[in-house]
């Protein structure tokens, strides 16, 4: 299954309705059994009050072991979908027709060693126009890898620092295929959603509404009311 179908996933159960579905008996029973309690005529007040916030607090115990459940199953899809992107980030690129390598290294390997061994200035400026002219991605990703190698060389002989900035960065860009930009912004994705709570908006009102405002939390900090 790929990222992209990972996170959908992820994001049909945050923002679906399936956690709703499956609280809303608690809900139901909760309203039903505050309100038995209420008529409840060998209760007094304060005892109606007590027993209607243990009803409660039972409810709301339920309710967050519903939600931790849930965030098991989004992070386990969101797991599968950062191991799945970052395997795609990580696919080298398409290699090119051995003859295309061949002609490429031969031009490189003759540029790198008149740059590096004769610190040849005319070198330094050919090997920017070939950085400049070079589109392919597996081939920019072979001179990424190699410049830190070559890197400094270039810099001592072209004065102008950003000229030598700004030919890195546009060869770094080819190296960057559209299907690694895409991973890459799916792990952010990945990384946002790790950080949104398992429900949808519409949880927040029943939780207000039927258990009360003092567990509004357990929507984000389920934890502590299993733990106690």
């Amino acid at each position: 299954m790929s990222y992209q179908q990972h996170i959908q996933n992820a994001k049909d159960l945050i923002y679906g309705n399936s956690v709703i579905e499956a609280v809303r008996p608690i809900f139901s029973q909760v309203k039903e059994s505050a309100k038995e309690v209420q008529l409840d005529p060998a209760l007094s007040g304060i005892g109606i009050a007590q027993k209607q916030d243990e009803i409660r607090r039972e409810g709301a115990l339920e309710v967050a072991k519903i939600i931790r459940a849930a965030k098991k199953e989004v992070d386990k899809e969101l797991d599968a979908a950062e191991k799945n992107a970052r395997a795609a980030i990580n696919q080298p690129n398409a290699k090119p027709a051995d003859d295309v390598i061949r002609d490429f290294n031969d031009k490189y390997g003759t540029l790198k060693t008149e740059l590096l061994v004769f610190n040849d200035r005319t070198a330094a400026t050919k090997m920017l126009d070939l950085m400049r002219s070079t589109n392919d991605p597996y081939l920019a990703q072979m001179i990424l890898d190699d410049f830190t190698a070559i890197g400094p060389a270039v810099n001592r002989s072209i004065t102008n620092g950003l000229t030598v900035r700004t030919a890195y960065e546009g060869v770094k860009k080819r190296a960057e295929t559209d299907r690694r930009a895409q991973a890459r912004e799916a792990l952010e994705l990945v990384g946002n959603l790790r950080k949104t709570p398992p429900v949808n908006s519409m949880m927040l009102l029943g939780v207000t509404a039927t258990l009360g405002s003092q567990y509004q939390n357990i929507i984000n900090d389920y934890e502590s009311l299993i733990n106690e």
